[in-house]
C-alpha cells in the first residue's frame, strides 16, 4: 500500500513534460501548512490569505506539524513536499498496524489467516466500478436519462457519487492521510478501553488513562471531523456501559474525560479564535446519492423528497460499500446473542458514524464530515467481514454473491490506482498535446527560481481569480495573499473580508492595470512579487514595461514574475 501510494504521488518528467497524478490536487494545502509552521511556528499563520496582516490557521495543522519537524530533522534539506508524502506512506503503515492490532483482540476465534484477511481487504473497495461506468456511459438529468454521445471518464473512482462517497482505503489513504491518521489514533484511544484486560496496578490504569487522552486530543489536532464521531460515541457507550453495568468502563470514561478536555483545550482555543467563517460547521442533510440527487432534483425540497433520499440510501451504501455491505448483514445475522462487550462497543461505534453522516453534514466548503466521519464504521465492517469471511472459507462455502463483490472491490483499486495515476497524462497528451506537461514543466522551473532568490517571508502574488492554483505550493512555498478561490478560502475565511481581499488583489491582473493601482494594491498587502501568467488579462499590458516600479526576476514562455521596486517607485 505504502508503495501503491509513493508511486501515485510522485512526478512524471521526461524532457519538458511535468505530469502531477491526479490526488496531488489536494496535496497543495498539506503542503503548504507544512510550510506554514516551518517558517511561522505553532500556532500557523494562514499561509493562503493574509489580508494586510497574518491571520492564524483555522485548520486541523496536527499531521502537518509532525511532517514539518521531519523536514526540520532533515536541517530543511528535504523540503515540505517530501516530508508529507513519506509521511503519507508512514500513515499507511499505521493503519495495517492498527487493524493488525483490532484483529488480534476483537476476533474471536482469530489466526494469522484472519490477519491476512483484513490486511488483504484494505485493498478492496465497494462496487463504485459499476457507478463509474454507469456515469461514464449515461448522462443523467432531472427527470430524464440518456446514453452519452461520448463517454467521460472521470479521474478518480469514486468521484462517480461525489458529494455522497465512501472513499476506499487506498484514496482514504493518498487524499487524506490526516483524517487517517486521526482513525488510526481514535480507534487506539478505542483498543486502550476495550483491547486490555482490567489491571489491579494503579500506575497500569493511570498510564491508560493518560494515553486514552493523549489519543483522544491528539485525535481532535488530527481530524475534527473523525473526532466529532469519537466524542459522540463515547457518551452513547457511556449509557450502553451503565445499562449493561459495565461499571469498568464507567469508571475509566469518567477519569479520563477530564485529562481529555485538558490536553485539547488549547488547540480548540486556537480553532475557535483563529475561525472568520461564522457559519455553524454542521448542518441537518440527508447524504445524498448523486444518480438519484441528478434525476431527482425536479421534485424539488420536501418531506417527500426527504423520504426518498432515505430510501435511495440502501443501494447507495451496497454500491459504496460493497463487500464490506454483505460482511455487515452477515454479522449482524449470524453474531453470537447477546453481543459479547466488545462486539456490542464495535456496532454501537459503527451504528453512531453511519447514522452521524447519513444525516448530518459539513456547512463549509465540502461534506468533509460526511466523507471522513464514515471512518469509524468502514474500520468495524473491515473486521465484520474479515469475520465472515473467515467462516465462510471454514465452512468451505463459495457464494457467487460474495465473489463477484471481491472480485469487483479488487479490480477497482487496482483501476483506480492505475487512473489517478495516468489520468492527467492521458487528458493532455491526447486532448491538448502536451500543452499542459509543457506548461507544467516550465511553471515549475520559475518558482523554483522565485524561490531562490526571495527570502522565506516573501509575499508571492499570483492571480487569485482561479479556481485551483497547481504550481505555488509544489515549487515555492511562499505567502500568498489570495492564492486561490479553493483554499483562499478553505480555512475558515469565508465572508466580507475574503471577498473584498479577493476583488481588490485580482484587479491587478484584469484588462489595463495602471501602474499606480498596482503599487496601492501591493502596498498595502505587502506583495513583494507578482506573477502574471499568459491566461491573465493583463498579460500584453505595458504597464509592466515600466522597470522603475517592476523589475523581471523570472520568466518562461507562458508566466513572468516581477519584484515590485517600492523604493524607486518612491524616487
Amino acid at each position: 500500500m505504502a508503495l501503491l501510494v509513493l508511486t501515485c504521488l510522485m512526478d512524471v518528467e521526461r524532457g519538458v513534460l511535468l505530469y502531477r497524478s491526479y490526488p496531488t490536487g489536494d496535496y497543495h494545502k498539506h503542503i503548504f501548512v507544512t510550510d506554514a509552521i516551518s517558517r511561522t511556528g505553532v500556532p500557523p499563520v494562514n499561509p493562503v490569505f493574509h489580508p494586510g496582516r497574518p491571520l492564524p490557521l483555522f485548520y486541523y495543522f496536527f499531521w502537518h506539524l509532525v511532517c514539518s519537524m521531519v523536514d526540520g530533522l532533515s536541517g530543511w534539506h528535504i523540503g515540505s513536499r517530501a516530508a508529507v508524502e513519506g509521511m503519507t506512506a508512514w500513515a499507511t503503515a499505521g493503519l495495517f498496524a492498527v487493524v493488525l492490532l483490532l484483529a488480534r483482540r476483537f476476533l474471536r476465534p482469530g489466526t494469522r489467516r484472519t490477519v491476512g484477511i483484513c490486511w488483504a481487504l484494505l485493498f478492496s473497495t465497494g462496487l463504485d466500478l459499476l457507478g463509474y461506468l454507469f456515469s461514464a456511459f449515461v448522462e443523467i438529468e432531472p427527470g430524464r436519462i440518456t446514453w452519452r454521445q461520448g463517454a467521460v471518464f472521470l479521474g478518480a473512482v469514486d468521484s462517480w457519487n461525489w458529494i455522497g462517497q465512501v472513499t476506499s482505503w487506498l484514496e482514504t489513504s493518498l487524499w487524506v492521510p490526516q483524517h487517517l491518521a486521526a482513525a488510526i489514533v481514535s480507534m487506539t484511544g478505542l483498543l486502550l478501553v476495550f483491547g486490555q484486560p482490567p489491571s489491579a496496578e494503579p500506575v497500569a490504569r493511570r498510564t491508560r488513562v493518560f494515553l486514552f487522552a493523549a489519543a483522544a486530543a491528539s485525535s481532535l489536532g488530527l481530524s475534527v471531523w473523525v473526532t466529532v464521531v469519537f466524542c459522540a460515541f463515547w457518551p452513547v457507550w457511556a449509557l450502553v456501559a451503565w445499562r449493561h453495568r459495565y461499571w469498568e468502563d464507567l469508571r475509566f470514561l469518567l477519569h479520563a474525560a477530564v485529562p481529555a478536555a485538558l490536553l485539547a483545550l488549547p488547540f480548540a482555543y486556537l480553532l475557535f479564535h483563529a475561525r472568520l467563517d461564522t457559519r455553524p460547521p454542521l448542518a441537518v442533510g440527508i447524504r445524498q446519492f448523486s444518480l438519484w440527487h441528478d434525476y431527482g432534483a425536479h421534485i424539488g425540497s420536501g418531506l417527500w423528497q426527504s423520504m426518498l433520499e432515505l430510501i435511495w440510501l440502501v443501494p447507495a451504501y451496497f454500491l459504496e460499500f460493497g463487500i464490506f455491505f454483505l460482511g455487515g448483514l452477515f454479522w449482524w445475522k449470524h453474531h453470537r446473542r447477546p453481543a459479547q462487550h466488545h462486539e456490542l462497543a464495535l456496532a454501537t461505534l459503527a451504528a453512531v458514524s453511519l447514522g452521524m453522516t447519513s444525516v448530518v453534514r459539513s456547512n463549509l466548503m465540502f461534506n468533509d464530515f460526511g466523507w471522513r466521519g464514515m471512518l469509524p464504521a468502514q474500520f468495524v465492517l473491515l473486521l465484520w467481514t474479515a469475520w465472515m469471511l473467515e467462516r465462510l472459507w471454514r465452512r468451505g462455502r463459495r457464494s457467487p454473491l460474495v465473489i463477484g463483490c471481491l472480485l469487483l472491490g479488487f479490480s477497482t483499486v487496482g483501476y483506480d490506482w492505475a487512473c489517478m495515476r495516468s489520468y492527467g497524462i492521458a487528458m493532455d497528451v491526447i486532448h491538448h498535446n502536451g500543452l499542459g506537461g509543457r506548461h507544467a514543466w516550465a511553471l515549475k522551473r520559475l518558482y523554483e527560481r522565485i524561490a531562490v532568490v526571495t527570502p522565506p517571508s516573501t509575499i508571492v502574488q499570483g492571480n487569485p481569480n482561479v479556481w485551483l492554483e497547481p504550481h505555488h505550493s509544489f515549487s515555492a512555498n511562499r505567502q500568498s495573499v489570495v492564492l486561490d478561490r479553493v483554499h483562499g478560502g478553505l480555512f475558515g475565511t469565508q465572508g466580507p473580508l475574503f471577498a473584498d481581499t479577493l476583488q481588490e488583489v485580482g484587479a491587478i491582473f484584469g484588462r489595463n492595470p495602471s501602474p499606480e493601482q498596482i503599487e496601492r494594491i501591493a502596498r498595502k498587502y505587502n506583495i513583494g512579487v507578482l506573477v502574471v501568467q499568459d491566461s491573465d488579462a493583463a498579460w500584453h499590458s505595458h504597464v509592466w514595461d515600466d522597470r522603475t516600479r517592476f523589475r523581471l526576476l523570472a520568466q518562461c514562455d507562458y508566466a513572468r514574475a516581477y519584484q515590485i521596486e517600492f523604493e524607486k517607485s518612491r524616487n
